[in-house]
C-alpha cells in the first residue's frame, strides 16, 4: 500500500493469506505498518545509480523509482552454495550495481549473517561503506535492524573474489560444545556437514526436512539461538564473531571485526529426528578479509 506522496512514504504488511483477502473484501480491516520513509538526502546521494537491495524490500527502490538492478537470485532464501555463488560473481563482475541498500535482517528465525554468505563477502571486497539510510526520519545507526539499510558502494573496476585459508576439521556429535579462540580481527569461517538417517531422509523426500538450530556462545557470558539451514553451511559462514545488528554488519564491511562480539564456542543441537548424530566441520580463514 502506498501513501499519496514521496512526502509520506508509503506502508509495508505482513499479510497470511486470510488476511489478504479480508483486506481486499473489506478495505480497511488490516493495519498499514510500519510506513516507509527514506529522507530526500539519502535519495539524493543514490540519485539515478544502479541499485540493488538486500534482503528483500524491492518495493522500496520501486516507490522511489530508482534505478533497480537486481542479482540474478533477488530475494534471500535458503540458498545452495551455486545459488550463493550466482550472486557473489554478480558483485563481482565490474557490471555490478553501482550501490547496493543491505539490511542484517533475519528471515525465519535464522542468522542473518550466513545466509547469502559468500555473496556478502563479494561486497565487502567490491564495495566500501558509504554511510547508511534511516527509515522514518531515523538519524543513528539503530540495533532495529529494520529501521536503517548501509549504503554500499562499488569500488568501480575492482574486482576481488574471497580466497580461503584451510585451518583443519574435526568430528564431533550433535549436542557436542564445540569452543574455539580466534585473534579479535580474523574473520573465521566453518563449512558444517551433516548427514540424514533415514527417517531424515523419507521427510526431506516428502519435503518435510528435519530442522536443525544452532546456538552461539560469547566472551560476555551471553547466548543466543538460530534456526540452521543445512544447504547455507554446507558453504563457508562466518563463526569467530557476532555480526547480528547493522551496527555489527559495517564493522564486517569496514574491517572492523574486533568491535563484534567473540564467539567462544557453538553447539548444534537438532530439533526434529531425522539426524546421524555425528558430524564433520571444517574451519578456515578469509585470508583477504
Amino acid at each position: 500500500y502506498r501513501g499519496n506522496s514521496l512526502s509520506t512514504g508509503y506502508y509495508l504488511n505482513y499479510l497470511s493469506p486470510f488476511g489478504y483477502f479480508s483486506e481486499i473484501l473489506t478495505p480497511g480491516t488490516v493495519p498499514k505498518e510500519p510506513i516507509r520513509l527514506m529522507t530526500d538526502e539519502k535519495r539524493k546521494q543514490i540519485g539515478n545509480k544502479t541499485v540493488d537491495i538486500i534482503p528483500w524490500e524491492i518495493e522500496l527502490l520501486q516507490y522511489y523509482d530508482m534505478n533497480y538492478k537486481p542479482r540474478p537470485l533477488p530475494q534471500t532464501c535458503g540458498y545452495s552454495g551455486f545459488a550463493d555463488s550466482l550472486n557473489a560473481d554478480f558483485f563481482y563482475q565490474p557490471t555490478r550495481p553501482d550501490v547496493v541498500l543491505i539490511q542484517n535482517f533475519p528471515l525465519d528465525n535464522k542468522y542473518a549473517t550466513w545466509d547469502e554468505s559468500i555473496s556478502k563477502i563479494s561486497l565487502h571486497l567490491n564495495y566500501h561503506y558509504a554511510g547508511f539510510a534511516g527509515m522514518n526520519g531515523r538519524t543513528e545507526l539503530q540495533d532495529d535492524v529494520f529501521e536503517s539499510y548501509l549504503i554500499m558502494e562499488s569500488n568501480g573496476a575492482q574486482k576481488a573474489w574471497p580466497q580461503f585459508e584451510y585451518l583443519g576439521s574435526r568430528k564431533a556429535k550433535l549436542d557436542d560444545t564445540i569452543a574455539i579462540k580466534y585473534a579479535p580481527d580474523e574473520a573465521v569461517y566453518i563449512k558444517v556437514k551433516f548427514k540424514y538417517n533415514l527417517r531424515g531422509k523419507l521427510r526431506r523426500y516428502l519435503f518435510q526436512p528435519p530442522n536443525m538450530s544452532a546456538a552461539l556462545f560469547f566472551d560476555d557470558g551471553s547466548a543466543c539461538v538460530f534456526k540452521a539451514t543445512l544447504p547455507t553451511l554446507l558453504q563457508p559462514v562466518l563463526i569467530n564473531k557476532f555480526v547480528l545488528s547493522n551496527a555489527d554488519l559495517k564493522n564486517f564491511f569496514t574491517h572492523d571485526l574486533k568491535q563484534c562480539k567473540n564467539v567462544i564456542s557453538f553447539v548444534f543441537h537438532p530439533i526434529t529426528f531425522g539426524f546421524e548424530r555425528d558430524y564433520e566441520i571444517e574451519f578456515f580463514r578469509l585470508k583477504n578479509y
